[in-house]
């Protein structure tokens, strides 16, 4: 093995050992983070074991699935050995907090759940609906859905009436306010 060899897979092993207190110290299992970043078990336990070195992509998913600072994420980009001079970790964050999308339903198929993980940041919440019974006993994500953290709060107070109610009926849930529309509404009182 080479000196920079050696060099580098302490480099590996110091962010493996990292990425396993972050996980631990949000209180989240192996299988929740990998189903969050859609990638498989084996590949995050040895990115935490430093036996390999995950791909920036991933990297930045783990970094926002955790709503790391600046600074942890700066630190982390070091760690794999990433270069200061490639643009910074943070604006691949910012990147994508902004990309969305919007998925016309094409059919009415209703998917159960029985296994559901949910993260949060200042930006909004994401929830993955999970079926227990996936490939090899792994969690399969049937379904994701993002949110703004108003509109998760209204979900919220939905369900809430909805399973306190004595006979459940369908609700529909309104889209949040448009915020331009109530700073204009509230400077006019």
């Amino acid at each position: 093995m080479h000196m920079g060899d050696q060099s580098q897979q302490k480099h590996f092993q110091e962010l493996g050992s990292e990425l396993q207190k972050i996980r631990l110290k949000n209180r989240q299992s192996i299988a929740e983070v990998s189903g969050s970043v859609e990638i498989d078990i084996e590949e995050l336990a040895r990115y935490e074991n430093g036996e390999s070195r995950p791909p920036e992509e991933i990297l930045l998913l783990l970094i926002s699935h955790f709503n790391l600072s600046e600074e942890k994420a700066g630190s982390l980009w070091q760690l794999a050995g990433y270069s200061k001079d490639e643009p910074r970790a943070q604006d691949f964050i910012d990147e994508l907090h902004q990309a969305g999308a919007f998925v016309l339903p094409q059919d009415a198929r209703i998917l159960f759940t029985d296994v559901t993980h949910a993260s949060a940041n200042q930006h909004g919440v994401t929830i993955n609906f999970m079926q227990s019974a996936g490939p090899m006993g792994k969690p399969m994500i049937v379904s994701r859905m993002g949110m703004s953290r108003e509109h998760a709060e209204n979900l919220r107070q939905l369900l809430d009436k909805i399973l306190h109610e004595e006979k459940p009926s369908p609700k529909l849930l309104a889209p949040p306010k448009d915020e331009s529309t109530n700073t204009q509404a509230d400077s006019t009182k």
